[in-house]
């Protein structure tokens, strides 16, 4: 009888240790779980936030791109004038250009220039003093 008591007292020491282990294991269940909710809404929230790509030298962060996308039509459409290739200078802005980029799109623009006309006048070069 006594060792079967010892034996019982033994078990319920057992169980109070392992009822406590249970209760520090649902403790940090818990608090994992908080943790990834809080997580999850951050993901959540990072996936909501508008995507622009950022260079190395800067971020786009301040352009409206509104103004950027009628800028980059109104340039389209008038790229064969005068008046298009004033926009060049506002796009390599918007876009953070380097001096290399800006020189190599500029280039490029005078190879699409219209021929100049009788009078002289005419041309991308010509408002630029080229």
């Amino acid at each position: 009888e006594e060792e079967r008591t010892k034996a019982m007292a033994e078990n319920r020491r057992q169980i109070g240790d392992l009822e406590g282990a249970l209760q520090i294991m649902n403790e940090a269940r818990v608090a994992l779980q908080e943790e990834r909710d809080n997580l999850q809404e951050e993901i959540e929230l990072e996936h909501s936030k508008p995507r622009v790509e950022s260079t190395d030298r800067s971020s786009m962060e301040g352009v409206d791109v509104l103004y950027l996308k009628n800028v980059v039509i109104k340039f389209l459409e008038e790229q064969a004038t005068t008046a298009g290739m004033a926009l060049l200078p506002v796009i390599a802005t918007l876009l953070q250009f380097t001096p290399e980029e800006f020189k190599r799109t500029q280039t490029a623009m005078e190879l699409l220039k219209p021929p100049a006309t009788a009078s002289g006048a005419g041309g991308w070069g010509s408002s630029f003093g080229l």
